[in-house]
This record gives structure tokens, C-alpha cells and sequence, in this order.
């Protein structure tokens, strides 16, 4: 008979364990995983953007240099030329 009811109160602790169990796994451990998931995907989309900003700034950086070196070569066409307009007003004044 005792060993009946002990049998009995350990089958209860045993059924309330589970639930605990599960109730734990189903509020806890699911929601946070779920959380974690979709964190981890806004993370990887983030860096896929960031990659795609880089790569945009080195093409922006080099369309820069190559547009600043076509300036010079210009400045410096425009100079020449002003240099032999000015050496041609010296000999006309002459």
C-alpha cells in the first residue's frame, strides 16, 4: 500500500516534471529561437547590403580618379594654350 502511493507521488512529479518541461520548451526555447533566427537573417541581409555599398564606393572612388585625372589633363591643355595665346599677344605687341 505505501509502496502504491509512493509509486503514485513519484508518477505525479514525474508528469508535473514534463510538464514543465514542455512548458518551458514551448515558451522559452521556441519563441527564442525563432528570435535568434530572424536576427541572424536581418544580420546576414545587413552585411549583404554593406558589401553591395562597398563595392558601389570603390566604383564611385575610381570613377572619381578617373575623372579627376581627365580635369588635369584638361587644366593643363588650358594653360598650354593660354601660355601660347599670351606669347603670341607679346610678339603681336611687338
Amino acid at each position: 500500500m505505501e509502496e502504491d502511493i509512493a509509486m503514485e507521488d513519484l508518477l505525479e512529479r514525474y508528469k508535473l516534471g514534463i510538464k514543465e518541461t514542455v512548458w518551458f520548451v514551448c515558451c522559452v526555447v521556441v519563441p527564442l529561437t525563432v528570435w535568434f533566427m530572424v536576427i541572424k537573417s536581418e544580420l546576414v541581409q545587413a552585411n549583404a547590403k554593406i558589401v553591395i555599398v562597398e563595392e558601389n564606393e570603390q566604383k564611385l572612388a575610381q570613377e572619381i580618379n578617373i575623372l579627376k585625372t581627365r580635369m588635369n589633363d584638361k587644366l593643363e591643355a588650358i594653360h598650354k594654350d593660354v601660355g601660347e595665346i599670351k606669347g603670341e599677344l607679346k610678339r603681336i605687341r611687338r
